[in-house]
């Protein structure tokens, strides 16, 4: 190709003188070219050919690919179709289930319904044992308290009762030994008429002294046997002004000063000779053992302490010695001074009346200062 570019180069050039010889190459290079055409023809045919050949084989490749392909395809279909009718099948036992876990959800709602209702019941039923818990505890409480209250009653009451047996053996000899002494005596023929005279005058006198304890023994026995009687309503200063009334005379002598204030309570519910003998008691007591170096002033009042009726009865007379004589203070017969006549009753009366109104008694005393008798009874 480039020779026959150079020769149609000259022969453009010298054609004139190279006519003949330029058209023999202008054939041979149309000779040359139809070669060379016919070269690139085949080669292109061989090309093309190898081209089809491994397009056929492509596509037989791609036809062998799209079978395996779609024999995957439709093995994995199938197990896609098992796959779904396991499916299905899990589908509907879990259905299945559902409606089960359904019915076990209503039966656990029921039985949760139910157990709160009993749980709301036992709470009840709780609420009802606490409370009777609570009922039977202070039941409890109060009767430790009652049966301590009764223990102390029957000891105070075997007390007395011993006491009364030591009367009764002790405080009777005594004038029984004397009247039957004298009485022997006046059996004897030595005796004289002046000596006669003189042991029945031993004798009346005995016979009164042993009059008085029989007396005192009855009146112990009364209280005993009056525990039953009715309690009313008793205004305490309606019952002090009877009772001062009474010892009108003792009061003007003594030239004693009694203050009295019962505003915070007026009257109590208790057996009405009962706080009579209590207030006579004490008075009597307050006027007979007032000091001598000073005016007798007596206070009298009420109050409500722990839910019991306080009544404060306070004197600035002699005072009592509770250290040496506390035991021996409310025990029958008992005196702690002499300078004045008296029997040792009064004190043991207020203590036994207060006992029988089922009340309690507190005493506070210092000698040559005063003494204060606090009566708690029930409101």
């Amino acid at each position: 190709m480039l020779w026959s570019s150079i020769l149609f180069g000259i022969y453009i050039l010298y054609k004139e003188f190279y006519t003949d010889i330029f058209l023999i190459i202008a054939y041979g290079t149309i000779v040359e070219i139809l070669i060379f055409a016919l070269g690139i023809g085949y080669k292109l045919q061989l090309e093309s050919r190898a081209r089809i050949d491994q397009q056929v084989k492509f596509n037989q490749e791609l036809e062998e690919q799209v079978l395996q392909r779609t024999r995957q395809i439709q093995e994995q279909k199938e197990e896609i179709v098992t796959q779904n009718e396991e499916l299905i099948s899990q589908r509907e036992e879990i259905a299945a289930q559902n409606e089960e876990l359904i019915q076990g959800q209503e039966e656990i709602a029921a039985q949760r319904d139910q157990m709160a209702y009993q749980n709301v019941k036992l709470k009840e039923a709780q609420t009802i044992i606490e409370e009777q818990n609570q009922d039977i505890l202070l039941r409890n409480v109060n009767l430790e308290e009652e049966v301590k209250k009764r223990t102390k009653e029957l000891t105070d009451y075997n007390l007395q009762l011993e006491q009364f047996a030591f009367i009764a053996s002790h405080n009777l000899r005594a004038p029984v030994a004397r009247i039957l002494g004298l009485s022997h005596l006046l059996t004897r023929q030595q005796v004289n008429l002046t000596e006669k005279e003189l042991i029945i005058q031993k004798m009346i006198f005995s016979c009164g002294e042993l009059d008085t304890i029989v007396k005192d023994l009855g009146q112990i026995l009364e209280i005993r046997e009056n525990l039953n009687q009715t309690i009313t309503e008793v205004n305490l200063e309606k019952e002090l002004s009877i009772t001062l009334n009474g010892l009108e005379n003792d009061i003007l002598q003594s030239e004693a000063v009694i203050d009295i204030n019962f505003e915070k309570v007026d009257t109590v519910h208790t057996i009405r000779p009962y706080l009579q003998s209590i207030l006579l008691n004490l008075l009597s007591n307050a006027i007979k053992y007032r000091h001598p170096d000073r005016p007798l002033h007596i206070k009298i009042s009420s109050a409500i302490v722990d839910n019991k009726i306080e009544i404060d009865f306070r004197d600035n007379g002699l005072g009592i010695d509770l250290p040496q004589y506390g035991e021996k203070l409310f025990k029958l017969y008992s005196r702690f001074h002499f300078h004045v006549e008296g029997k040792g009753k009064g004190l043991f009366l207020v203590k036994t009346h207060v006992d029988a109104m089922g009340g309690t008694l507190e005493v506070q005393s210092e000698v040559n200062e005063g003494t204060v008798f606090k009566i708690f009874l029930k409101n």
